[in-house]
């Protein structure tokens, strides 16, 4: 590796960052990081607007988050946690899944349960044969947040594939994704539809025993 290039966790730490580390310069990216490691913020700041002439509101925002991704991230679920849930959806587990998933996060059974379908089609769908629990964490709290161009990087990093074939393997996976959202979407609706129309039922029920009292 050339010294100017990132290293597996520099980039790593760039693609949990709310910026464009793609269209900035390794060497640029890397005199960054060095700023912020030796507690000079503000030089990052300043030498990020040099390197893409961005404000210094969305400067500010895209530095800062170089450090804060990865902390909330890490907070969420452990190595341990992760792998538990890996292994209760391999063994189909689901409620164990969302169970493990409650426990470690403090989530609500909604959340919870949106998030380990997330986590089961991620899983299903991409080949992670190799990859380490907490870099497949990473790909699939890119899929959580819908960010392709992320989730795609890291696949390609981890898996070690072809642009072609992360494009392709992503894309499968978000498609996947949109039409479980759309089946959730017109469940939600008939629900909705149900206890309305069981609601009015309901008020013709009294409104009719009313009159029959007069």
């Amino acid at each position: 590796m050339k010294q100017d290039e990132l290293s597996y966790k520099e980039r790593e730490i760039m693609m949990n960052a709310e910026l464009d580390f793609e269209r900035i310069p390794d060497r640029s990216l890397k005199a960054i990081l060095t700023e912020l490691e030796a507690g000079r913020k503000i030089a990052a700041i300043k030498l990020y607007r040099e390197v893409t002439g961005e404000g210094l509101a969305e400067a500010k925002k895209a530095v800062e988050s170089i450090g804060v991704k990865g902390k909330n991230n890490s907070q969420q679920l452990s190595h341990s946690d992760y792998q538990h849930i890996l292994d209760e959806i391999k063994h189909n587990r689901f409620l164990g899944a969302v169970k493990v998933y409650r426990a470690a996060t403090g989530a609500g059974l909604f959340d919870a349960r949106e998030a380990i379908e997330v986590i089961s089609k991620v899983t299903t769908h991409l080949d992670l044969d190799g990859i380490l629990s907490h870099d497949i964490s990473d790909i699939v709290e890119a899929f959580k947040q819908g960010d392709r161009q992320k989730a795609t990087a890291l696949y390609q990093l981890k898996a070690r594939v072809s642009d072609a074939q992360a494009d392709s393997a992503v894309d499968k996976v978000f498609q996947v994704l949109e039409n479980y959202k759309k089946r959730r979407s017109v469940i939600g609706w008939l629900w909705g539809a149900f206890f309305k129309l069981l609601y009015f039922a309901f008020a013709i029920f009294i409104i009719l025993k009313f009159i029959g009292k007069i």
